[in-house]
């Protein structure tokens, strides 16, 4: 058994114990309303990089108002320390929850690479503990799952987290539409909370998976309110929209931090509702919708494909460019928005603005662009797209697609041939909403190389130094699809 299998069996076995000892305690008394709101869950924060020290944030949502403290530790000691920045907290959105607030720290001082506990003390009275992973190296092999259109509180949401946690994941990437049917507060606390930060594993109740592994998101039309209706997010009408910038904790580096300015969200309601978001958003909006991070030896560039953005735009385009060209060290190179840019679908054939960025992503070196919104699995070949261009820029359709020409990789096969000349757009939107049942349009599709639009599934991403290895696998487990990428 090599090193590398070696190491990820250990990280297996450390999961498995780290599962299983994650504890909550039960007050005293039956309490109303319950101590915790949704339980802690772990967070990237505004760290987009890997550090020599690593910190991570936490969270939860709670109506208490308690004398909280966290401790941690290293996996392996036995002595906790406290946590010397104090709690913050901001209020939240809920008309049916009144006086509820979020609550964070960071958790800072992390040996990259390594396991560490932490603990919840309320009132000085431990109610919390579980165990993360700190953030890994460029030298260690990575298993990341992604997954997108999720949380709509079906049984193959719950059975595809179940399926995630078996394979204890480094890290988990969501493409978007992360809950149903409008990203509302008041739909994560009941579809995605007790999913994904359940007590157990179990294939009718999901896992324990945000308490202990960090969840990267993707905005989503779902996350936005978008009704076609109305293509402004109504904060009369869901006061509690938007939450993807309440709830989350990524890295604030994005290109767009004013309110209001061109490509953000844009809003109507009333002064005293967006005031109200606002302050409950904080420093995350709008520059949330945008950012990049890095992971091992891997660069992330998270992007906003949603209606009001404008690829077009000079100054966005540059952004993208320079973050990931900039990414000199990470050896691979992904890029995540929700709606793809290639796909075959009925339902969105239509939406192709993401196509206006494919020249940026062959020129900076991205290996794969993961997408989701499409309700089923879909991979390309690898290939290179040259959009119709006007003014030296590519140009966008008025019916919302973008003209251009196609290079194919066909030889590539993923298997005796592992070096893609092109780019691979991967869609996995499978992860819990319902399908599409659409079978693949090939007269039209001809970069198209996989489908499978029958089942529930995710994608598994292992990767280790110059080898990436990919798989398609069902919420029951069985495998889809299977491709390797090699750099040498």
């Amino acid at each position: 058994m090599s090193f590398a299998l070696n190491t990820h069996f250990a990280s297996l076995l450390a999961f498995t114990f780290l599962l299983c000892s994650a504890k909550v305690y039960a007050a005293d008394k039956p309490e109303s309303p319950p101590l915790f709101f949704a339980k802690p869950y772990l967070q990237l924060g505004n760290h987009p990089h890997l550090a020599a020290k690593e910190s991570e944030d936490l969270l939860w949502l709670s109506q208490e108002k308690k004398n909280w403290s966290v401790d941690v530790k290293p996996h392996e000691s036995k002595t906790w320390k406290q946590i010397t920045k104090p709690v913050n907290h901001r209020p939240l959105i809920d008309s049916q929850q009144p006086n509820l607030e979020i609550f964070s720290c960071e958790i800072t001082g992390l040996t990259p690479g390594s396991l560490f506990d932490y603990r919840i003390k309320a009132d000085k009275k431990e109610v919390f503990q579980a165990t993360g992973l700190a953030r890994k190296t460029a030298k260690q092999p990575l298993h990341i799952v992604i997954f997108g259109d999720c949380a709509s509180g079906s049984k193959s949401q719950r059975k595809v987290a179940y399926e995630c946690s078996k394979s204890r994941p480094d890290l988990i990437v969501v493409p978007g539409d992360i809950v149903y049917q409008y990203g509302r507060f008041s739909e994560y606390t009941k579809k995605f909370f007790p999913v994904y930060n359940a007590d157990e594993s179990d294939p009718t109740v999901g896992a324990p998976l945000t308490r202990s592994h960090l969840f990267v998101p993707v905005l989503g039309n779902h996350d936005i309110a978008f009704t076609h209706g109305s293509y402004n997010t109504d904060l009369n009408r869901y006061p509690d929209a938007l939450a993807y910038f309440t709830l989350w904790s990524q890295p604030r580096n994005g290109p767009i931090t004013k309110v209001g300015a061109k490509c953000t969200t844009p809003m109507i309601g009333s002064d005293e509702n967006k005031a109200a978001f606002l302050k409950s958003a904080g420093s995350n909006f709008p520059v949330m919708a945008n950012y990049s991070f890095d992971y091992g030896n891997t660069h992330w560039t998270v992007l906003d494909g949603n209606y009001y953005m404008d690829w077009t735009d000079s100054a966005l385009r540059n952004w993208v460019k320079k973050d990931i060209a900039g990414a000199k060290n990470a050896r691979w190179k992904f890029v995540t928005f929700h709606q793809p840019g290639f796909s075959d679908d009925v339902e969105h054939n239509l939406e192709q603005r993401m196509r206006l960025l494919s020249d940026i992503f062959e020129e900076t070196g991205v290996d794969v662009v993961w997408a989701g919104h499409v309700h089923n699995y879909q991979r390309t070949f690898p290939l290179f797209f040259k959009a119709a261009q006007k003014d030296g820029k590519p140009t966008i359709n008025p019916d919302g697609t973008v003209s251009g020409t196609f290079k194919l990789d066909k030889e590539y096969d993923g298997k005796s041939v592992t070096k893609p000349k092109g780019v691979i757009y991967v869609v996995t939107g499978a992860g819990g909403a319902e399908l599409y049942s659409q079978k693949q349009q090939t007269d039209k599709t001809e970069f198209v190389c996989k489908f499978n639009g029958d089942v529930h599934s995710y994608t598994v991403c292992d990767i280790n130094g110059d080898t990436m290895n990919v798989r398609q696998i069902t919420e029951d487990g069985a495998p889809l699809d299977e491709f390797k990428l090699t750099k040498k």
